[in-house]
């Protein structure tokens, strides 16, 4: 903080700062572990009943591996729902290869 007042700071030191400052700061992140921002199949369920699809069961597909999820859902009207589910981290994965 001193020497940013006297104006001694170099763009390299602000460069080494800022990037010891980030690698601390995901070291915190992964060290405390982060919550799963994946929604969990009751929220999945209300989301459904919101959109108008009265939702009665929901039950995960068979044959899915972790990087799929797919459930049929159960419909108040007796018709069965396919419903596949897009997070966040499979939306990034596929950018790459979008861009």
């Amino acid at each position: 903080m001193a020497s940013l007042a006297t104006l001694r700071t170099t763009v390299l030191s602000v460069l080494i700062t800022l990037l010891l400052g980030r690698a601390i700061g995901l070291a915190v992140r992964y060290a405390a572990g982060s919550m799963s921002q994946r929604p969990s199949g009751e929220a999945i369920a209300a989301a459904l009943t919101s959109a108008g699809a009265a939702v009665t069961e929901l039950d995960r597909a068979d044959g899915t591996g972790p990087a799929s999820r797919r459930y049929v859902a159960g419909h108040r009207a007796g018709e069965r729902l396919d419903v596949r589910v897009y997070d966040r981290d499979q939306q990034a994965a596929g950018a790459l290869y979008r861009v």
